[in-house]
C-alpha cells in the first residue's frame, strides 16, 4: 500500500509494528523518519519482537525515534532508544496518579 509501512495513526504519531525472525535493520527506520517528515506528525514509534540492529539503534536515537522491543509472553515492553525511554517513563508516571 501506500502507507509506508505505517500501521497505525493518529493526530499526532505513526507507528510501525514488525513481525519478523531478525532484528529490524537501519533502512525501516530510516523509512519511518521519512514518512514522520512528510505525514507533519510529531512522533513515531517502532515496536519489533526481535530487536534492532545497532545502526538501527543508533539511527534511531539520531533521528528522535522511539524505539521498542516487546515479548509477548510476558507484556514486557523495552525502550531501545532515549526517547522511547522517556515516553514509557512519562506514561508510568500518569498511570499512578
Amino acid at each position: 500500500t501506500k502507507d509506508g509501512g505505517i500501521d497505525i495513526t493518529g493526530d499526532t504519531f505513526i507507528a510501525q509494528v514488525k513481525l519478523q525472525e531478525l532484528p529490524v535493520g537501519v533502512k525501516p527506520v530510516r523509512e519511518l523518519a521519512g514518512v514522520l517528515t512528510t505525514q507533519k506528525k510529531t512522533i513515531a514509534y517502532f515496536f519489533t519482537l526481535n530487536g534492532f540492529s545497532n545502526a538501527a539503534l543508533q539511527e534511531g536515537e539520531n533521528l528522535g525515534i522511539a524505539l521498542y522491543e516487546i515479548k509477548p509472553f510476558t507484556s514486557q515492553i523495552t525502550p531501545k532508544t532515549a526517547i522511547a525511554a522517556l515516553i514509557l517513563e512519562e506514561a508510568e508516571l500518569s498511570n499512578e496518579t
